[in-house]
C-alpha cells in the first residue's frame, strides 16, 4: 500500500491479526451484544484510541472521549481467525454509532463495511492530512520540520484523495529535502542496512542467513544500538529525535559492530575508494575523503567510514 491509497493501508493495518492482538481487540465485546448477554465481556478502547490518536487525526485533533467510545463500539465484532481479520456479529454492539458527527451501522447489524467506511472518513479528514504530512517530514527531512513543506504535503494529500504515490513524489521533489541533507540521524536499522548495502551485501544473502547468524549478527547488535527490533517502547513506534539514537552507548555499539561483527558477516573487502563511492556517492566530506584511503587496512577504512558523522546521518 506504500504507493496506493492511505485509506486502504489503514484498513489493512487495523484489521491485521497483529494489530488486533497487540491492541487487545480480540477481547472487545459490545456490552449489549448477544455474546455479552450470554457470557459477559466488556468494551476495549485500545484500537479505537490508537486509530484516532496515532493512525489518523493525531493527539491534538478536535475529537472527544465520546468519539473514541463510539468508535470502540463500532469495532466490536472485529477479531481475527488464523491469519485474517473477521467480523463476528454476535459480539458487535447493536445500533448505529456516531463518530465525529457521522453515523455508521444505520443499515442493520454492523459489519466490516461499516469499519471500512469509518476508516475511509478518518483518512479523508484534514487533520489526518496534517498529521501524516508532519510525520513524513519529521521522518525524512528534519526533527524540526519546516512548516511550509508540511503544509504543502498536507494539501497534496487532500487534493489527491490520500494517494500516497503522489504525496511521496512531492516529498522526494521538495527542495527542503536537499537543503536539510544529513539532518536526520540514522536509526540502527537504517545504519545496519546501509552498511550492508554499501559493501555489496544482497537481500538474497540476508534471507539465506541461518537463524543463529541472523540473531547474532543483526538483531542482537541492533538491540545494543538501542533498537530492539519488533519491540518498540510503545504503540507510537520508534522515536524520531536524533538524541534518542546518537548516544555514547549507541555509537560504541555501532563501532563495535562495524569492527568486530560485520567482517564475519561479509568477508569481501572492497578497495577503500570504491567503498567510499558506494557508501556516499559524491557526498562524502573532505576529511572523510582524505582519511579513508589512508587507513592502515581495508578493515580500518570501512570502520572509519561507518563511524563517521557522514554515515550516521542521512
Amino acid at each position: 500500500h506504500l504507493g496506493g491509497s492511505f485509506a486502504d493501508m489503514m484498513f489493512a493495518a487495523e484489521t491485521h491479526p497483529a494489530m488486533l492482538l497487540y491492541l487487545s481487540q480480540q477481547g472487545s465485546v459490545g456490552p449489549n451484544s448477544r455474546f455479552a448477554r450470554k457470557r459477559g465481556g466488556g468494551l476495549n478502547e485500545n484500537l479505537a484510541r490508537e486509530m484516532i490518536e496515532l493512525h489518523s487525526l493525531g493527539v491534538g485533533a478536535d475529537y472527544t472521549q465520546a468519539d473514541v467510545r463510539q468508535l470502540a463500539e463500532l469495532l466490536t465484532g472485529l477479531r481475527y481467525h488464523r491469519d485474517r481479520g473477521i467480523f463476528d456479529a454476535t459480539r458487535a454492539e447493536p445500533g448505529p454509532e456516531t463518530v465525529l458527527g457521522r453515523r455508521y451501522g444505520d443499515k442493520g447489524p454492523a459489519s466490516l463495511d461499516d469499519i471500512r467506511a469509518v476508516i475511509t472518513d478518518l483518512a479523508a479528514r484534514p487533520e489526518t492530512a496534517r498529521h501524516l504530512a508532519r510525520k513524513l517530514v519529521v521522518h525524512f527531512v528534519s526533527d524540526d520540520p519546516p512548516q511550509g513543506l508540511v503544509d504543502r504535503l498536507a494539501a497534496t494529500y487532500s487534493e489527491s484523495g490520500g494517494d500516497l504515490a503522489v504525496v511521496n513524489a512531492a516529498l522526494a521533489q521538495a527542495p527542503e529535502l536537499a537543503a536539510r541533507f544529513r539532518e536526520k540521524a540514522r536509526q540502527p536499522y537504517d545504519f545496519v542496512i546501509a552498511a550492508l548495502r554499501s559493501l555489496g551485501f544482497t537481500g538474497r544473502q540476508l534471507l539465506d542467513m541461518k537463524p543463529g547468524v541472523f540473531q547474532r549478527g543483526i538483531i542482537r547488535p541492533m538491540a545494543l544500538m538501542g533498537q530492539n527490533w519488533g519491540a518498540p517502547r510503545g504503540p507510537d513506534g520508534w522515536p524520531e529525535a536524533a538524541h534518542s539514537w546518537i548516544t555514547p552507548q549507541g555509537l560504541a555499539a555501532r563501532i563495535h559492530w562495524s569492527a568486530q561483527v560485520l567482517p564475519r558477516l561479509h568477508r569481501v573487502r572492497p578497495e577503500p575508494r570504491e567503498f567510499l563511492a558506494a557508501a556516499f556517492g559524491d557526498t562524502a566530506s573532505e576529511p572523510l575523503k582524505w582519511a579513508v584511503p589512508r587507513a592502515e587496512s581495508v578493515r580500518d577504512a570501512i570502520v572509519i567510514a561507518l563511524s563517521s558523522a557522514d554515515f550516521n546521518r542521512r
